[in-house]
């Protein structure tokens, strides 16, 4: 199969698009013509504001930048993909994936854990994430995806109604040469889309690449101070006057014996000499450590990660777990309803199947959260005790499948039914105002057989009458 004029490499069902088609679209200018979403010098270059000469890599290498999208991208793959199914009363409960296999293995190279870091990181840099989908030979299911690298991908819109996609070669994935598909072969999970095309993500480098690049160059310029010892611990001072050779001989001989490795020792001097020391933090640089925690905080502002998260101070006055359902809902929920939302569609679930990520992973290891939590759902009447063990990783229990309630707790409309009589507190009355049946006459002539029988027969009549 070819797809204008490239071969396909490898099974897939495409639909095809003729030389033809091509050339009356481009020479429609259709939709605005080719390459309208995004104009720029290098894929990605324009979403960090870098100028041309300067590297990406210099604002990954940040440890802001870093440390914000490996937590992110951390705690987002530690969650257990999960597919779940509506059934008639409206919940959703978790089915075997057996009939997609996709949702075993996402591919032949990976597994969950490095595929949904290697998405969630690709949204976090370049604003989107391009995953290709493998199909089978027949049917078309899809048994397998790639998330490609977004710098191989261009995003084209030919007209109104068809979207396709320019893949550069990428042989991890299996991509040989470029090819263009249709939109129904790549899942396309968009960021923020700050300029207003629904297909062209932004990434929040675009806000952090300034001070991002500020908080490199600081750290850039102290590690050269401090590398050559430019910052003087001391001043020596002469009352009279040095020639310059002089000058120069005292220079080199106080540098050679207390400089460098040999800061701490204890310096002989000429008594003409006054040593002066200067305090170990000059103001400018404690100005300099001040603008670095800014531009650290700026990072972590335009991922809405929480600074505790990046090794920051934990505020005061806050529980932990506060602190975590602040950044749940701030940072990652978006990200985490997104996967779900597009990779179910991507890969064709049937209808009221979902795909959903196991929050309970986030509160692993705080297990007395968790425990409180389960201790409540089920006292609650919410969860059956053997959900909750399920949860704990524990074997059910005989009679853990039923909901448990405490046997002097009424319903509300029992309540109301009480409270409907004349006198709501009164006693309640018997059903029968009948008196209870006298007990039957015993005679040692019918025999102790009888007898037995006859009181047994006197007790069930009794438990009738009352109840």
């Amino acid at each position: 199969m070819k797809i204008f004029g490239f071969p396909v490499p490898f099974t897939k069902q495409v639909e095809a698009v003729t030389e033809t088609e091509v050339n009356s679209l481009v020479a429609s200018g259709g939709g605005g013509g080719w390459f309208n979403v995004v104009r720029e010098t290098a894929a990605g270059a324009w979403q960090s504001m870098l100028a041309p000469a300067h590297n990406p890599r210099e604002v990954l290498s940040f440890s802001a930048v870093f440390a914000c999208i490996t937590a992110i991208a951390s705690d987002i793959a530690k969650l257990r993909v999960m597919l779940v199914e509506e059934t008639d009363e409206d919940v959703c409960i978790e089915i075997d994936v057996d009939d997609y296999p996709v949702l075993q293995k996402p591919n032949r190279y990976q597994n969950w854990i490095q595929f949904i870091s290697c998405w969630i990181v690709s949204k976090l840099v370049y604003g989107n994430a391009y995953t290709f989908k493998e199909r089978e030979k027949a049917g078309g299911r899809v048994v397998a995806v790639y998330v490609l690298d977004p710098r191989r991908v261009q995003v084209i819109v030919p007209d109104s109604d068809n979207i396709y996609y320019e893949l550069s070669p990428d042989k991890l994935s299996g991509i040989l040469e470029k090819i263009y598909v249709p939109a129904s072969e790549i899942i396309h999970d968009v960021m923020t889309q700050v300029f207003g095309h629904p297909l062209c993500g932004v990434s929040p480098l675009f806000a952090a690449g300034c001070s991002a690049l500020q908080g490199k160059y600081i750290q850039s310029g102290s590690t050269k101070f401090f590398e050559n010892m430019s910052r003087p611990s001391g001043v020596l001072t002469y009352e009279g006057k040095l020639d310059s050779e002089d000058a120069a001989k005292i220079k080199d001989e106080w540098n050679a014996n207390y400089s460098g490795q040999n800061i701490g020792r204890v310096a002989l001097i000429n008594a003409k000499l006054k040593y002066e020391p200067i305090a170990s933090v000059p103001p400018q640089e404690a100005q300099m450590l001040q603008q670095l925690e800014w531009t650290i905080a700026d990072v972590a502002r335009c991922y809405h990660v929480p600074l505790f998260k990046i090794g920051g101070p934990i505020p005061s006055g806050s529980t932990l777990e506060q602190l975590n359902q602040t950044y749940y809902n701030d940072c990652l929920q978006i990200l985490i309803e997104s996967f779900e939302a597009t990779l179910g569609e991507g890969i064709g679930l049937k209808k009221g199947q979902y795909i959903q990520l196991d929050l309970n992973g986030l509160v692993r290891m705080d297990g007395v959260a968790q425990a409180t939590f389960l201790k409540t759902m089920v006292s609650g009447t919410i969860m059956a005790p053997n959900e909750a063990r399920k949860t704990m990783n524990l074997p059910k229990k005989p009679g853990g499948d039923s909901l448990f309630i405490q046997q002097q707790n009424y319903s509300t409309e029992a309540i109301a039914k009480r409270d409907g009589k004349e006198d709501p507190f009164a006693r309640q009355q018997t059903r029968s105002t009948d008196a209870a049946p006298p007990p039957p006459p015993l005679s040692s002539d019918d025999g102790e057989d009888n007898d037995v029988n006859a009181l047994t027969d006197y007790i069930v009549e009794n438990l009738k009458w009352a109840a």
